[in-house]
């Protein structure tokens, strides 16, 4: 399975779409090998991108980085101008598809059920355990709200 494969229809037709067109403009170029496009298009790029980097990224196997959008670019002899007007609108467009902004990152997981200690404030899931602890630590009371009425954490 590839990159691609992964992606939402409207997502694998941008992706596929930035491809054919980096594709075309390596043909205009003569169609360089891929290492000829890395070593040319990482000069003065702040690091290097390997050709194997920039073939996973042709094939769809990868997402076309900045980096490697410029690299692959500066490598088949587009100006600087074309490439930090033109492209960089194409690619910031590209990522917003790939990976929006505004969507989370990541969702905090509920808590368990369970219920708050009234002595050591900790959340308590297993109030066997947690009376063991009280037990161990010489607190009175082990912990456990006398009513058991869990407070359900939402």
């Amino acid at each position: 399975m590839t990159y691609i494969d992964t992606l939402d229809d409207e997502q694998a037709q941008a992706l596929e779409s930035m491809i054919t067109d980096l594709m075309h403009v390596r043909r205009n170029d003569g169609d360089p090998s891929l290492r000829e496009i890395a070593l040319k298009g990482s000069r003065g790029a702040g690091g290097s991108v390997s050709y194997a980097t920039i073939s996973r990224v042709l094939q769809g196997k990868a997402e076309p980085t900045w980096r490697s959008t410029t690299v692959i670019l500066r490598g088949c002899g587009v100006s600087e101008r074309e490439i930090s007007t033109t492209w960089k609108q194409r690619w910031l467009e590209l990522a917003e598809i790939l990976r929006p902004v505004t969507s989370p990152i990541m969702k905090p997981s509920p808590a368990p059920d369970g219920f708050q200690c009234g002595i050591c404030g900790s959340w308590v899931i297993n109030p066997k355990i947690h009376a063991n602890f009280h037990d161990r630590v010489g607190q009175i009371g082990a912990g456990a709200p006398r009513s058991r009425s869990p407070i359900r954490h939402s």
